[in-house]
């Protein structure tokens, strides 16, 4: 029961980030600003010169990001049986994703000094992708090592 929890939940929240990260690519590509409605930082941050990496917008790549995590998620989840090396490598794959979510986290609040809601709602999404993935991973080697 817990794991098809944690299975419904990362699956909504690697949407949530495929929503979010697919409205400020789809914002940088057609080239209307972001609009923020907490913060005011939204366009400084994502017109800034962090806002891409060899000319790929970061946007792009967290799109790319969350879509490669849906579809591991799902196909590691499909049947009754749950592939532990599927859900193992949503962990590994969140963790970087955690770290580069962190670094721009800090180019946030230090060099940009200011802030995105619409990246901080990524940043959240993908903290709880790679702590909850880690908790399924978890549970799952338990489950296998308590077989044996």
């Amino acid at each position: 029961m817990r794991n098809n929890i944690l299975k419904f939940v990362l699956i909504l929240l690697s949407m949530l980030g495929i929503t979010d990260a697919s409205y400020l690519s789809y914002s940088y590509f057609s080239g209307i600003p972001v609009k923020c409605s907490f913060f005011s930082g939204c366009e400084i941050v994502t017109a800034s010169k962090y806002s891409e990496i060899f000319g790929i917008p970061i946007s792009l790549i967290g799109l790319l990001y969350y879509i490669l995590l849906f579809v591991i998620i799902v196909w590691a989840t499909r049947k009754e049986e749950i592939s532990i090396s599927g859900i193992k490598n949503v962990f590994l794959l969140s963790f970087f994703g955690f770290l580069f979510s962190a670094y721009l986290l800090y180019l946030q609040v230090f060099i940009i000094q200011t802030l995105c809601i619409f990246c901080l709602i990524s940043a959240t999404v993908s903290t709880l992708i790679f702590v909850l993935s880690g908790l399924f991973y978890k549970s799952l080697r338990g489950n296998t090592q308590n077989l044996a």
